[in-house]
């Protein structure tokens, strides 16, 4: 039997660096993501713009009057706070979930993958669900069917280093790989 097609079975926890990594992988090669951050930094920036016109358009006082190109770069730099605030919350929120049980086991299979649960739940999924997968130095990368979400797997999570050759031999098979 050829060893490729044999199950990897996988224990993990959350760790925060792999939050970091996933987000990075997001914001480098998969467009919704940077669209989303795109849309928080057009919105802190249109709400900073509004101040900025009001400054404009309000005389300012004869002893205290900013110059316009001093409210231009307020209202870019509030874009770019709000941008980042976005993105820390985002992560937050990831750590949040996937940190939710303390320790999961993911077999993947040449049917799909198992994720269980320390309480007993579980969920299977087959190749279907996921469009493509990448690789990170620490993590693989599953880009869900719909589009818009990111799922993960750290490589210290393979018992032993032929699991890996095996993990990404089945992933080859069946998903293609993402950018």
């Amino acid at each position: 039997m050829d060893m490729t097609d044999q199950a990897v079975e996988l224990h993990y926890s959350a760790k925060r660096g792999d939050v970091r990594e996933v987000q990075r992988f997001a914001l480098r090669r998969f467009p919704p993501a940077r669209r989303a951050l795109g849309a928080h930094f057009l919105a802190g920036t249109s709400g900073a713009g509004a101040t900025v016109l009001a400054g404009l358009v309000i005389p300012p006082h004869p002893a205290r009057g900013l110059p316009p190109a001093a409210l231009i770069g307020f209202a870019v730099a509030v874009g770019l706070l709000g941008s980042l605030v976005a993105l820390w919350r985002g992560g937050r929120r990831m750590y949040a979930w996937a940190s939710e049980y303390p320790e999961y086991r993911c077999v993947v299979s040449a049917a799909g993958t198992a994720n269980q649960r320390p309480d007993g739940t579980s969920a299977v999924y087959g190749w279907d669900v996921y469009a493509a997968w990448a690789e990170t130095p620490n993590l693989f990368v599953f880009v869900y069917a719909n589009g818009r979400d990111l799922g993960w797997l750290p490589k210290r999570a393979a018992p032993v280093p032929g699991g890996l050759e095996r993990l990404r031999g089945l992933l080859d098979r069946n998903l293609s790989r993402a950018g």
